[in-house]
């Protein structure tokens, strides 16, 4: 229908209805256009779109021919800008406008550390660690939602841990001067008692237990005329070891002047001895060990001397006095006797 004009002069759009008659296009009050046509509900509608602005509209990629859109987000300029994916429907971000990255690094943001001075930002290097360019200081206001304690020196005070025998740790305490408190519950597997005590011991004894101490005796002699017997001990060149000598003792029926002397070689006095390790069962020793009945010359230099009362025993050694032989070094003791019985011991560790 034409030729009829709105009340502002503007063409009338109207059409013949089905009753043959004409018929304007009316409008509701919010602007939409009125159809009275009813529609069965039993019964698809399809409507065939064939352009979008002018343009005819883009199916998808996938065969199923459903409408293609694209996403958009606003710009900070007037106007909408697309939301790009890549060919595996991964967003596409543009990082292009943070800073140059510092060599050798991967920057994350530009999130700066306290100092607040614009050059220093918190990067990550090669490998994911943490990387502070330059060295920086960061104020630590909370650890766990608490402030931190600090210490006399304004350092940050931290607890040691140790794992527990069940689930979770321990803390190591402290007492009041700093030092470690150890609880002694248990001793060998057991409570300290009179039948399970603590044992606190010297090295020595350490050496003993180890099977590192010897002893050599001449046993009891009787000489059959004056004379000046002897008990020796030597550490061979090529033993390996060290002699601590800890007693060199002498017995006597009569009353005599004895010597003790050092020697750099085996004074070999006759009579072959064998050393008996303190330890039962304990390794041989490394030792030379000799002793004579008979008159003797006395060889190397003279270390102590001492006069013997009659029926008396004494030792050359006296308040934990050792007498260190190295290899090649060793010691005779030397007995004065006259027609009556004697008898000298040694005893060392070898180290």
């Amino acid at each position: 229908m034409s030729g009829y004009l709105n009340s502002d002069g503007s063409l009338l759009i109207g059409g013949v209805n089905p009753a043959g008659l004409g018929q304007a296009l009316q409008l509701d009050a919010q602007g939409n256009l009125k159809t009275t046509a009813t529609l069965n509900a039993a019964s698809e509608q399809n409507v065939n779109l064939n352009q979008l602005n002018g343009v005819a509209p883009q199916a998808d990629g996938t065969g199923a021919n459903r409408l293609g859109v694209s996403l958009y987000g606003k710009n900070s300029a007037p106007g909408d800008t697309p939301i790009l994916l890549d060919s595996a429907g991964r967003q596409i971000v543009n990082i292009y406008s943070l800073p140059a990255l510092p060599s050798g690094s991967n920057l994350i943001g530009q999130v700066r550390l306290a100092d607040g001075n614009g050059g220093n930002l918190l990067a990550i290097d090669g490998n994911g660690r943490l990387q502070l360019v330059p060295n920086q200081t960061i104020n630590v206001a909370q650890i766990g939602g608490i402030t931190p304690g600090l210490d006399s020196s304004n350092e940050l005070r931290v607890s040691n841990y140790g794992k527990s025998s069940s689930a979770g740790d321990t803390p190591i305490l402290l007492d009041s001067a700093g030092r470690t408190q150890v609880n002694i519950a248990q001793w060998n597997g057991a409570a300290p008692s009179v039948s399970n005590p603590v044992f606190v011991r010297q090295q020595f004894n350490e050496w003993l237990s180890n099977g590192q101490g010897y002893s050599v005796t001449t046993g009891k002699q009787t000489s059959t005329a004056t004379a000046t017997t002897g008990l020796s001990l030597f550490n061979p060149g090529s033993s390996g070891k060290t002699l601590l000598v800890f007693s060199a003792r002498v017995a006597e029926a009569a009353s005599s002047w004895h010597q003790l002397n050092l020697t750099s070689s085996d004074p070999a006095l006759g009579t072959t001895l064998t050393p008996l390790n303190l330890k039962a069962g304990g390794p041989a020793s490394v030792a030379s060990t000799s002793m004579s009945n008979n008159n003797l010359t006395p060889v190397g230099s003279q270390l102590d001397t001492l006069l013997l009362v009659s029926n008396t025993t004494i030792d050359f050694l006296s308040n934990g006095t050792l007498i260190i032989l190295p290899p090649g070094n060793g010691l005779a003791l030397y007995v004065a006797t006259s027609s009556n019985s004697w008898a000298a011991m040694l005893k060392w560790l070898e180290i």
